[in-house]
């Protein structure tokens, strides 16, 4: 069967059993042609259906992000077969997908939302209200999704009139007269959702306008995340349009721009249907696996209409509920369901993100400056480093974090609470031996918002070595336990005096007058973040005589003896997967000493499978990971993107808790750093390599930690004096990354933060 010949089926009158044997049969075909048609696609699913698909039919196909059409070249057409391109809405600041389509595919497209749509209007042309502004189609840069929906749409309009004008302001002019021209009459609105309540009900409420569209039937969809965010829910949105307009029939839709036609329509009783000609899933994010009826997960849409690009079987960002099948009471077989929101987008945590300028513009009204521990005023006189006082507070906040631990069950606290005891303080204080060493004054810290607890080991480095300290903190960790402790702690008598030299504070990014107070002010600026935040705090110098420290964008690694790892007893591999966990999915694997690139170092036979007992280790330490559907999504659609590049060899999978990839071959020190840097949420590239020199093309500048095991610290060290390398700043023992140290970066930030008193 073709499409063609499917389309000639009722829209909604397939059972389930045939229907399933048909799309099956028609999609099977599909991704063959595909994978013989576009080189990345067929590079991806080569890769992927051998790592994933455990069932056979609908539910074992492999879907492709939706995010996957943001890259260039992925479709299986040739330029002079390119009829059309469709671009996504996207989300502002992010780069929106483009859909190649074939003169096929464009009329397939047509068809589809012609016969679905005529099965809910009937077939006769009706004037028709479109709520947007005709310059929508004139415009290139607006011509996307939306125009394509108005377009799409448009073919059951007889008589079309916009009823907003350039400015997005109410064309009542239009409406009326459509309503003049209608008698009373079934008419056709359109419109997106959030800009049919934003800029047609809102206006008309607020006027005071009612209208008399009671033969109107409103079609409207997208948008729904901004209205969720105001509150706003779908039986509300139908009662206060039928309340303003008078119209009673209001009918959402389901769909994208990269299944454009393929639309799902919502009946009479509120439910979105799958129609004949395309079929719906509900993915449960921790394998993949699909949900059972009645229970929500992540949407992912099958259609087998898409000839011109690989988008047959889509993974979307979308949370849903399949209600039932061919048992609707509005009569409809198929699929009925709910779409219950957007994927919640967790915070990612990680050191690229202190100052991102674009973020401040999403702030209606921008943070103002808010004290949150210590005080404004600083002492700018510098004392002893690690004076006994100082040493004192920071023992005495290890207790208190002890107390936080018990209640939040933080991997991160029990680390600072670790990192602050008496006895680890001590050592750092003999090892930098008897000489006695003086602040510099002030140091002004700037922390970045997704490595939690950076700030505490930032401002007791500043403290130790005999600075006053003050400390921004993004926003969200305004209300951080954490931070009252140290508030607390700094009211008892014994560390009064430290009031005066600790100041934590908040503000906006925008606020830059602020920065820029506090940088005049300082003695030292330690800026972390990625090489943007960097380069944006920068642009506001320290004074002539002030140090400016960066810690900007670095990748690490892990360079393990696959022999000596592969034959420790059932126990030590355990103790040794727990200890690189520990490296890695403790900050969801962002931090820039998170290694995400394994070498395997030594020759020998089937050393591929063998290293597989590691890795199935590392899987079971996982299995207490946080994955949250946000986290597998994104880590998905990044599997995608290197598989698409041409990046992978081989993939394992376990679950979508632990994905490996294995390096296809050498590559530009550029483009490997790039690959590194996307791996998070327990995603890792490994590589075999037989002599310790072929390590040479991996240490470039950017790599910061390497994790070792049966590998000699000073071999790396030697390695990098004899060949010139600029990169690799500490190699440690697994399970010792994200150790704090006097040492990081390559900078000794100690002698950096104090100077010598005397000889």
């Amino acid at each position: 069967m073709t499409y063609e010949q499917l389309l000639e089926r009722e829209p909604y009158g397939v059972g389930k059993e045939e229907k399933e044997k048909l799309l099956t049969g028609l999609l099977e075909d599909l991704t063959e042609d595909h994978m013989a048609r576009c080189q990345a696609y067929g590079r991806a699913m080569g890769l992927l259906r051998e790592a994933f698909s455990k069932e056979r039919g609908i539910k074992g196909m492999i879907p492709v992000p939706a995010s996957a059409f943001k890259q260039e070249g992925f479709a299986s057409i040739s330029e002079e077969e390119v009829f059309k391109v469709m671009t996504s809405s996207g989300t502002s600041g992010q780069t929106p997908s483009r859909i190649l389509l074939d003169r096929q595919t464009a009329q397939r497209q047509q068809k589809t939302l012609e016969r679905i749509g005529s099965s809910f209007l009937g077939k006769k042309r009706l004037p028709m209200l479109i709520i947007d502004s005709p310059d929508v189609l004139k415009d290139r840069e607006l011509f996307s999704a939306r125009g394509a929906g108005i377009l799409g749409f448009s073919i059951f309009g007889a008589r079309r009139r916009y009823g907003l004008k350039r400015d997005m302001s109410l064309n009542l002019e239009e409406i009326e007269t459509l309503v003049r021209e209608a008698a009373g009459g079934k008419i056709l609105v359109f419109g997106f959702t959030y800009m049919v309540w934003k800029y047609f009900y809102e206006p008309l409420k607020n006027a005071g306008i009612t209208l008399n569209l009671s033969g109107g039937v409103l079609i409207h969809g997208g948008g729904w995340k901004k209205l969720q965010d105001q509150a706003v829910s779908p039986e509300e949105f139908r009662r206060e349009i039928q309340r303003v307009t008078g119209i009673s029939q209001v009918r959402s839709y389901y769909g994208m721009a990269e299944q454009t036609g393929s639309i799902y329509m919502e009946c009479e009783y509120g439910h979105l249907h799958a129609s004949t000609y395309s079929d719906i899933l509900i993915r449960n994010m921790e394998d993949f696996s699909c949900c059972p009826n009645g229970e929500e997960g992540v949407v992912e849409v099958l259609s087998p209409m898409a000839g011109s690009y690989p988008g047959h079987v889509l993974l979307t960002e979308d949370k849903g509920i399949i209600l039932g099948e061919d048992d609707c009471k509005c009569g409809r077989k198929g699929k009925y369901f709910q779409i219950t929101g957007r994927i919640r987008q967790a915070e990612v945590r990680g050191c690229s993100d202190t100052f991102e300028e674009k973020n401040a513009k999403k702030l209606k009204q921008p943070q103002e400056l808010v004290l949150l521990a210590g005080s404004m005023e600083l002492n700018p006189r510098p004392f002893k480093a690690f004076s006994e006082p100082a040493m004192a507070f920071f023992q005495r906040l290890s207790e208190k974090i002890r107390c936080l631990e018990r209640s939040q069950s933080s991997q991160e606290l029990r680390a600072l609470s670790f990192w602050l005891r008496a006895s680890h303080l001590k050592k750092m204080k003999e090892k930098l031996g008897e000489s006695m060493r003086l602040g510099r004054g002030v140091a002004f810290h700037i922390a970045p918002s997704n490595v939690p607890y950076l700030f505490v080991y930032s401002c007791a480095l500043g403290i130790l070595s005999g600075n006053s300290c003050r400390v921004r903190v993004p926003e969200k960790l305004k209300d951080e336990a954490l931070i009252g402790c140290i508030q607390r702690l700094l009211r008892e008598e014994d560390f009064r005096w430290l009031g005066e030299r600790i100041s934590i504070v908040s503000y906006d990014h925008s606020q830059e007058h602020w920065t820029r107070k506090f940088t005049e002010e300082c003695d030292v600026r330690l800026l972390w973040g990625g090489d943007e935040a960097v380069r944006s705090l920068r642009r506001i110098p320290v004074g002539p005589g002030a140090l400016d420290i960066a810690f900007p964008d670095r990748v690490s690694m892990a360079v393990l003896d696959w022999r000596r790892v592969v034959e420790l007893p059932p126990e030590e591999m355990r103790s040794l997967a727990a200890r690189f966990y520990g490296d890695t999915y403790s900050l969801d694997q962002n931090g820039c000493s998170c290694p995400k690139l394994v070498c395997w170092l030594g020759e020998g036979e089937g050393r591929e499978e063998m290293v597989r007992g590691f890795w199935d280790a590392v899987a079971q330490e996982a299995s207490a990971y946080q994955l949250t559907e946000y986290k597998a999504s994104r880590k998905y659609a990044c599997l995608w993107r290197q598989l698409i590049d041409g990046g992978g060899r081989t993939v394992m999978t376990w679950g979508n808790r632990l994905y490996v990839t294995m390096l296809s071959g050498a590559m530009e020190p550029e483009r490997l750093e790039e690959k590194m840097a996307a791996q998070r949420f327990g995603s890792f590239l490994q590589c075999f390599l037989d002599r310790m020199e072929e390590l040479v093309p991996f240490l470039s500048d950017r790599i910061q930690t390497v994790d070792v095991l049966g590998v000699k610290e000073e071999e790396i060290w030697n390695l990098a004096a004899d060949y010139g390398l600029r990169g690799v700043c500490r190699v440690v023992p697994v399970g010792q990354a994200l150790w704090m140290d006097m040492n990081w970066d390559g900078k000794e930030i100690w002698h950096m933060l104090s100077r010598k008193a005397g000889d």
